[in-house]
């Protein structure tokens, strides 16, 4: 049965959008014009709510680090256990500061002129360091022995810092980018858009060097329309919001996942996204999970 949860105070029209783990859906309700929010943990396969907590501020998306969730809202952060929604720590931000990434057990926030990084369990402050800056303006220090990178998007580039002291190691301009990024055995992913269209790129982690690119919508583009789900054994699952003319007959393809080989790039599979274009598509265990017109959940393809 799950969790019970009585129903959302208001009136107005229910807003929701989505986010996931490994494991879990977590929905995101809102009432158009009421300033509260309802979190709600989801099993993928059934839908069974596994807890809720109602915060009293809306706001961005929810990140999620691992074990942790990460609300932001009107200057205010909300850091919850992901098995139970219970709070671990809260703390309100100076004006103009905004949360810019959760990477591992580090929560990047940043404003005009700097980042600077928590650590996600205890709330503690790591370091803190003004934004594109390097040691006396010399070129970025690079990879040494026993430097561990965390990855972030920052504006148009794709940056690596020293987690430890947040001294930059290498930057890529990536022009458009999504904010999402995907890392593993040791290759940090990115989608952006250009005027080559929407694209993905694998890097080194360590080094930042260009491992492969692949167009995934052709036609150039203002922003990106593409979206990094996740990977799988084999597989890097990509969400186009928006289809491109691809093809021989050049035919017009609606939103889609397109399923990538992580070592190369090359294409393996496309789905074509049933239903609406607009709502949140998540890639959770061995499903792929849509949030309109209905929360529904669907095999990987």
């Amino acid at each position: 049965m799950g969790a019970a949860a009585p129903p959302l105070p208001g009136t107005g029209p229910l807003l929701v959008s989505c986010v996931a783990d490994a494991a879990t859906v977590y929905v995101d309700v809102r009432r158009g014009e009421d300033a509260g929010v309802r979190i709600v943990a989801r099993e993928p396969r059934d839908g069974r709510v596994r807890w809720w907590r109602d915060l009293p501020q809306a706001g961005p998306a929810l990140r999620g680090a691992g074990p942790l969730l990460v609300h932001e809202a009107r200057g205010e952060l909300t850091v919850l256990r992901a098995t139970t929604g219970e709070v671990e720590w809260q703390r309100s931000l100076p004006d103009g500061t905004r949360s810019l990434a959760a990477v591992g057990d580090c929560l990047v926030l940043e404003d005009d002129r700097w980042l600077q990084a928590l650590h996600l369990p205890s709330g503690r402050r790591l370091w803190t360091t003004r934004r594109g800056s390097r040691p006396g303006g010399s070129d970025p220090l690079g990879p040494t022995a026993g430097t561990q990178p965390l990855h972030l998007v920052d504006g148009t580039g794709l940056r690596a810092l020293d987690r430890g002291t947040g001294r930059e190691l290498w930057e890529f301009a990536l022009g458009a980018p999504a904010q999402r990024l995907l890392m593993e055995q040791g290759t940090v992913y990115a989608a952006h858009g250009g005027a080559q269209g929407d694209l993905v790129s694998a890097f080194d982690a360590r080094t930042g060097k260009q491992r492969w690119q692949r167009s995934v919508v052709r036609g150039e583009s203002a922003g990106c329309a593409l979206e990094l789900l996740g990977l799988r054994p084999g597989g890097l699952y990509v969400r186009a919001a928006r289809g491109g003319r691809r093809g021989r007959l050049g035919r017009e393809s609606g939103p889609f996942v397109a399923v990538l080989d992580p070592a190369t790039g090359k294409p393996r599979r496309q789905w074509e996204q049933p239903g609406p274009a607009g709502g949140d598509t998540l890639l959770v265990g061995d499903r792929l999970v849509l949030s309109r017109p209905e929360l529904s959940a669907y095999a990987l393809p």
